[in-house]
């Protein structure tokens, strides 16, 4: 999985005469996005997408504990395996982590 723009991200909204700007940018001010308005558009869910990129990893290592201490702590049965099915599913699409790691 290749690296992706360091994090955290941070959004800029600048007023200009024909509306508003409004950039994401990188933890080394690189600019990721740029969005322009001139029809009252306010923030493309610029906060919201800054955000969810910002709490990705740490979101991704509390799932990774969860599902330690479940298989660790919870008897082996249909409710282990559900959770433990979805939490690999998650953890192998976002991460190199395989199944049942």
């Amino acid at each position: 999985m290749s690296k992706h723009t360091p994090t955290p991200w941070h959004v800029i909204k600048n007023k200009v005469a024909s509306g508003q700007t409004v950039q994401i940018k990188s933890s080394t001010n690189s600019v990721i996005a740029l969005m322009k308005s001139s029809r009252g558009r306010k923030d493309f869910n610029a906060e919201h997408i800054v955000k969810c990129v910002n709490e990705h990893e740490k979101l991704l290592e509390c799932i990774e504990r969860l599902n330690g201490f479940v298989r660790r702590n919870w008897p082996h049965g249909a409710i282990q395996d559900a959770l433990c099915k979805e939490s690999d599913e998650i953890l192998e699409k976002h991460t190199k982590r395989k199944k049942g790691e």
